[in-house]
């Protein structure tokens, strides 16, 4: 198999990431806590948790107010999910010292994860107070207004309270998974389905699975009409719900579960549990009127959707009959109040009667006053029929009695962007940015918006807006870089860096971005330059040092790299320590020092939960690398999912799974790893790389030989692609090929063992096995431990007429990598053609493990028949051939021998 290129290294996203969020420092424990609070510092270090509350608990045994024992304490079952008894904990460490800001934002969390949504709203208002507030704060806080909308008898006026404190949050952290929760509920209140499950699914992917996720997923589903999916994630919810005592949802959010739920079950057609679940819905919350509502049109349903394929005629009036009685007994129900007949709307749009959702909706916004909820929802109702000049209109109209809703004004411009109608779009898109000139975010939105419809140019024009009041304004030189810089034109992204530094040649940020271009395209030695430059002007600039450090990477100069790395480490006013220590531990790692890394990145991982996503998946990687070395295939893997799940287009997260699969053999996951990285970076050559190796492994090998063609000549080649030439090039079945470029190889190079082995199977190819056999024979005894050497040397020996010493290495090789796919197929194949029949018991399970793995199929099926054949069962034999030929007609060998067994 072609070898597989080594992890990528990059921190200078992690780098840029943090430049813009900075970095929270960590409480420190006063050196005169004690020896037992000593101990139990030294048991977390060494990730004994029992041993920490052990040593923790005698102290406040002695000392029950002792603030550091608390909050160790306290930091321990926040860490290991313990919430039974956290709160009063962390409430006594406040009452002890109020102005513990990170013992409030641990409670914040904790009650925000409880649903408590009031209770952390108060806790945030202290933490503002204090100063204590960044972008992850206003998350939170947007996801607080977002949980209290859904219990408002009137919750589109928080839209624009959770508006801002989203794009708040999100300015400051692209990846704040609070701010991207409250924003899928506030999508699902606009009826955007699509919208809010990406951002449900964003959250989850960052915090994990909860209820408030769960919850919001099923939501998402249910608007875009995906009910299987959507009573599922409700039915998870449920279980979540109920299976965490200390989870306190207000009513409101368990009678939007149930009653989503019910309809869900409606639209099914179970009926009878769409009932028995409504009922529970009211009884959540027996004031509201929607489940009431909910109940009064599933026996409209019930009776409207009998000539369907629901139920009888009959039936289909009897509960007619009941909806007609429920109503005369609540006819204030849809009278007194237009919000009830606006949730029949809604009821129609969940049963797909918009022509009738359609009226009542238009005949609420012709009411005085106007219901301008109705404009919402008929806007959201006519955008999903693909009305959009008819949705504009209704999202206009709510701009036009509420010039202050930025959340219409900007849905109104999209659609116009939409429909073509640019110049209007533009009108609105620059109000939303008028309402609030300080609002960055709204500012990048409005080039977001040029960007999605395709104006790039007319994004540019967003940032050259602000050149022409202000020349020499280097943010705005260096965001219209940017700009180009994330479309991959690195020359223009050079131009306008080069023409920051110009006009700001005192700053050290035009250097550091040059440096990032050229980083990119791979000129290091000028990159290192600007880097340098950089810090000529700004000695302690964090960010420079670890491009620095990253260009050591590149190099493989490990040892090189500490010295720049103990600079930011010894720097009191560091705020890259973290990134720094996980650096570091990567050093260690790489130079031979296990144990030390292993230590190291424990230490940070009890911490990654407060880190931001970048920073947490390269903490992530190193761990999913040092349990690569240790062979911990599976735990590496699912750490590198993890961290896919992370950051979800980030490249080179998937070219290390990918690089992790092809590790453990699982080659055709690595394929779509490897190819989702390419599609993220087209450019990603380590990426294109694996992939041929991938193809190799499962016999694509015009695929291979394809892609490495591509990436260099034969000639000036590196030794890794020449081997993984040659051995494309044996799975052509084209032996001669890969000895005449292995051949000049071994005599100029000189041959490693993965050469010498290629040259093994490249002479069995080509009919020279007794050469074979000879070389193979030095070989082992060279590299006893190498499983491809022994098994270059099984078939050299069983074809040269040593059937047993075939054997012998063949097996060796398996017990040496024993999971390895490739291998099995081998040793079935040698025991087939040996024709020991009281080995091809042995020989069918090892081909069935192979094709339980889908792998090798076409030739799995050829040694099925030829075992076939050994028990003279030629009808079976033929069978299989003809299945191989299916998967891969161009078997001219199988062809013949098909045809030659016809008759048999």
């Amino acid at each position: 198999m072609p070898i597989v290129k080594t992890l990528k290294y990059k921190i200078a996203g992690v780098v840029i990431v943090m430049g813009v969020l900075g970095y929270a420092a960590f409480y420190l424990y006063s050196n005169s806590v004690g020896v037992l609070v000593s101990n139990a510092q030294t048991c977390l270090d060494a990730g004994d948790l029992n041993c920490a509350r052990e040593n923790l608990n005698r102290v406040l045994d002695k000392n029950p107010n002792h603030l550091d024992a608390l909050f160790m304490l306290a930091k321990i079952d926040f860490q290991t999910g313990n919430h039974q008894t956290l709160e009063p904990v962390l409430r006594k460490v406040l009452g002890i010292q109020p102005d513990l800001t990170e013992a409030r934002q641990m409670l914040a969390t904790l009650l925000l994860s409880k649903c408590r949504f009031d209770d952390t709203e108060k806790e945030l208002a202290d933490l503002r107070q204090a100063g204590a507030f960044s972008s992850k704060q206003q998350g939170q806080l947007a996801l607080v207004k977002a949980g209290q909308m859904v219990s408002a008898t009137q919750p589109l006026t928080l839209i624009d309270e959770v508006s801002t404190n989203i794009e708040g949050a999100l300015s400051g952290d692209a990846n704040q998974p609070d701010a991207h929760l409250a924003n899928a509920i506030l999508q699902i209140q606009m009826g955007d389905g699509a919208e809010a499950l990406t951002e449900a699914q964003l959250a989850q992917q960052a915090m994990g699975e909860n209820f408030m996720t769960q919850w919001a997923i099923g939501r998402a589903r249910f608007i875009q009409e995906d009910l299987a999916n959507a009573q599922i994630a409700f039915e998870r919810a449920d279980t979540l719900r109920r299976s965490d005592r200390n989870l306190r949802p207000p009513g409101a959010w368990v009678r939007e579960l149930f009653l989503n739920q019910g309809l869900v079950l409606i639209e099914q057609g179970r009926l009878e549990e769409a009932q028995r679940t409504l009922d529970i819905a009211i009884e959540n919350d027996p004031t509201a009127v929607r489940p009431a509502l909910a109940l009064v049109n599933l026996f409209l349903i019930q009776a409207g959707v009998g000539s369907g394929s629901i139920i009888s005629q009959e039936n289909s009036q009897r509960f007619y009959k009941r909806a007609i009685d429920e109503l005369k007994q609540k006819p204030e129900l849809l009278q007194s109040d237009p919000v009830y007949r606006y949730q029949l709307a809604l009821i129609q749009i969940y049963i797909r009667g918009f022509q009738e959702a359609m009226d009542i909706l238009e005949a609420l916004t012709q009411e005085d006053p106007p219901y301008l909820q109705a404009f919402q929802e008929l806007g959201n109702l006519k955008n999903n029929q693909a009305n959009y000049r008819g949705a504009a209109e209704a999202f206009k109209a709510v701009v036009e009695k509420n010039k202050q809703d930025l959340v219409a004004a900007y849905n109104y411009g999209t659609l116009m962007v939409r429909i073509q109608e640019i110049e209007e779009a533009r009108e609105f898109l620059r109000q939303v940015v008028a309402g609030k000139p300080s609002w960055l975010q709204a500012r990048l939105n409005l080039a977001l918006s040029y960007r999605m419809s395709g104006m790039y140019a007319d994004a540019s024009a967003a940032y050259q807006r602000i050149l022409d009041q202000s020349a020499n304004n280097m943010n705005a030189l260096i965001g219209l870089g940017l700009v180009a810089f994330t479309q991959g034109d690195l020359e223009t992204a050079r131009e306008n860096f080069e023409r920051a530094r110009e006009n700001h040649p005192e700053r050290s940020q035009p250097y550091f971005y040059l440096g990032q271009v050229e980083l990119e395209v791979g000129r290091t030695a000028e990159a290192q330059s600007m880097f340098e430059k950089c810090l000529s002007i700004e000695p302690e600039n964090e960010f420079a040092i670890l491009s620095l450090v990253e260009i050591q990477f590149r190099k493989g100069s490990w040892e090189q790299a500490k010295e720049p790395l103990n600079l930011i480490l010894e720097n009191p006013n560091a705020r890259l320590t973290v990134i720094a220590q996980n650096a570091l531990a990567l050093v260690s790692l790489m130079t031979g020092d296990e144990e030390e890394a292993q230590e190291s990145l424990e230490r940070l991982s009890e911490n990654a939960s407060d880190v931001e996503p970048y920073l947490k998946s390269a903490i992530e990687t190193n761990q999913a690398l040092l349990q690569l070395r240790k062979k911990e295939y599976d735990k590496a893997i699912d750490r590198a999912q993890q961290i896919v799940n992370l950051i979800p287009n980030d490249a080179d997260s998937y070219y290390n799974l990918g690089t992790f699969q092809l590790e453990a053999g699982r080659y055709s996951e690595a394929l779509l790893s490897l190819r989702r990285a390419i599609e993220l970076d087209p450019n990603h050559v380590d990426a294109q790389f694996n992939l041929a190796v991938a193809q190799s492994a499962l016999n694509r090998w015009d695929d291979t030989l394809s892609i490495l063609s591509r990436l260099g000549k034969v000639g000036d080649a590196p030794l890794e692609l020449i081997q993984s030439l040659a051995d494309a090039y044996l799975g052509a079945d084209d032996p001669q090929a890969a000895l005449d470029i292995l051949e000049p190889a071994i005599e100029n190079r000189g041959g490693n063992v993965q050469l010498q082995t290629l040259r093994v199977k490249a002479l069995i190819g080509v009919g020279k096995s007794a050469e074979a056999a000879r070389l193979s024979q030095d070989l082992i005894a060279t590299y006893p431990q190498d499983a491809d050497v022994q098994c270059a040397r099984g078939m050299a020996a069983f074809l040269s007429g040593d059937v047993k010493g075939g054997e012998t290495s063949m097996r060796r090789a398996l017990q040496i990598r024993t999971e390895d796919p490739n291998l099995k197929l081998n040793l079935a194949t040698l025991l087939i053609a040996k024709g020991d029949y009281d080995e091809f018991e042995e020989a069918e399970k090892l081909l069935d493990e192979v094709q339980k793995q889908n792998l090798f199929l076409e030739e799995v099926a050829n040694q099925r028949a030829f075992l076939a054949a050994r028990r003279s069962d030629y009808e079976t034999a033929r069978v299989y051939l003809k299945r191989s030929l299916q998967k891969n007609s161009k078997q001219p060998k199988i062809e013949t021998l098909l045809n030659q067994w016809e008759g048999l």
